[in-house]
């Protein structure tokens, strides 16, 4: 978001201030306590950009669990997280500064002084190793930070004011999107030089660009126009002008690339259809608080929304269930949340399983609905099976078969199964419970450690009486 975008926000919020404004009803705000986070995440980062702060949101709950300080006024805009989810990057537009945080401890870790003034945006590289940082004021540069040191290592003159940023998925280049010499205009940047390869030019004010996952085409908001500009990276031109209903200002992409939600300033959130460039829906998010950023889960369940107040109080973040189009939760932040990223999910460690321990070959009679087929979760060298939350469990689509009757709690079970005198986790599920069939030949386990670490396993199985 760029430092101009900023004093708009700024302008709106007063005038807001005096009006009788209402919202629709969404479900309660939930207003947790800061404390500290078992959880592994994913979770997202907001800057508060009236408070100098970022909120981390565990997404497991939907509530905040700690509020980092950046500084006394420094006015952070935006946040990119590492691919690997260990750092998060922010600009800090009053200080002249990027901050650093270290996502395991929730502690900025370093913070960057850059040579221009008001840094407004980031993207960082698909593989971790470079931050491009953009700035808010007319006929800037670019920098690219070298993420192992954290330090500036070069400067990339693109003669514009940056009101946007993206990189394209394999890397190769970078889109700035702004103002400059008296024309909006997007500049390419080829990430092997550091040198701008190519200037599109454009009509009206661009308030920010996203890049679908194939890199093929580039969305852009047009505030003044009310339209989506398409673009083609492969010619850099221009192919499609897609009028929307209010006023864009920012917009998102689902993972899959299939969906475009759009943030209107004065509006709900519209959502375009990429295969058709059609609105198919809109979601409706009031007055009182004005539709922002926006950042998916990485399995695109969620959509996350910055929504700051139209007057001076703490702003929220809108959950949109993505399957529905609703609104299904709203978390008390802090002052003008403006930006938004969410960690990726932690990978899923392959563990090992046995079907039918002490059976082989692991014979399942596909004929009887009340058989019982137990798994075990073995512990190796590599994994520790006690570490997996028994609750968590599915083997095929079924849930533990033995349930305490106190708790209601499926009950766990450890034994050393294998004779190697480590301890492994057994399961029991019924067949009818699952998805297996007369002609299955394997059958997966998934769960989550206690940490919420996804775990994954399969075992081979012969089926027979059918």
């Amino acid at each position: 978001m760029s430092w101009l975008r900023h004093i708009a926000a700024t302008l709106l919020v007063v005038l807001a201030a005096c009006q009788d404004i209402t919202q629709p009803k969404v479900p309660a705000v939930t207003r947790a306590a800061v404390t500290p986070s078992a959880s592994t995440g994913p979770f997202a980062y907001v800057v508060n950009n009236g408070s100098s702060t970022v909120s981390v949101i565990d997404i497991a709950s939907n509530t905040v669990v700690t509020s980092i300080a950046l500084g006394s006024r420094v006015l952070p805009s935006q946040v990119d997280i590492t691919p690997d989810g260990a750092f998060a990057y922010v600009t800090l537009g009053a200080a002249n500064e990027v901050a650093v945080i270290e996502t395991a401890t929730n502690t900025v870790t370093t913070t960057i002084n850059v040579a221009q003034a008001q840094p407004s945006g980031l993207v960082i590289s698909p593989d971790g190793a470079f931050v491009y940082l953009m700035y808010g004021r007319v006929n800037s540069d670019v920098s690219v930070i070298e993420v192992a040191t954290n330090t500036v290592v070069a400067t990339v003159p693109v003669g514009l004011g940056g009101s946007g940023i993206a990189i394209r998925p394999d890397g190769a280049f970078v889109y700035v999107v702004g103002f400059g010499s008296g024309q909006n205009s997007v500049r390419v940047i080829e990430t092997k030089t550091n040198s701008v390869v190519a200037t599109i030019p454009l009509a009206g004010n661009v308030t920010d660009l996203v890049i679908t996952p194939d890199g093929a085409l580039a969305y852009l908001p047009i505030g003044s126009l009310n339209q989506v500009f398409v673009v083609s990276l492969a010619s850099n031109t221009v192919v499609a002008n897609l009028p929307v209903p209010f006023r864009p200002n920012a917009i998102a992409l689902t993972p899959d690339g299939a969906f475009a939600y759009i943030s209107h300033v004065f509006g709900p959130v519209s959502i375009l259809e990429t295969a058709t460039n059609t609105i198919v829906a809109t979601i409706p998010t009031g007055q009182q608080y004005r539709p922002g950023a926006i950042d998916f889960t990485s399995d695109g369940a969620f959509a996350y929304l910055a929504s700051p107040a139209r007057s001076i109080v703490p702003g929220l973040v809108r959950v949109i269930e993505t399957a529905t189009n609703t609104i299904v939760a709203s978390i008390a932040v802090e002052l003008n949340p403006s930006f938004l990223a969410i960690t990726p999910l932690p990978p899923t460690i392959s563990v090992a399983i046995d079907i039918k321990p002490s059976s082989d070959p692991n014979s399942i009679n596909c004929t009887n609905d009340k058989g019982v087929i137990p798994v075990a979760i073995l512990t190796t060298p590599d994994f520790d099976a006690t570490t997996v939350d028994h609750t968590t469990a599915t083997f095929e689509g079924a849930t533990e078969t033995h349930i305490d009757k106190k708790t209601g709690l499926p009950r766990r079970h450890e034994e050393d199964v294998d004779g190697d005198g480590d301890t492994d986790l057994v399961f029991h599920f019924r067949y009818g419970d699952t998805n297996l069939d007369c002609s299955s030949t394997e059958g997966t386990l998934t769960g989550e450690t206690f940490d919420g670490t996804p775990i994954e396993g399969t075992d081979a199985v012969r089926t027979v009486g059918g």
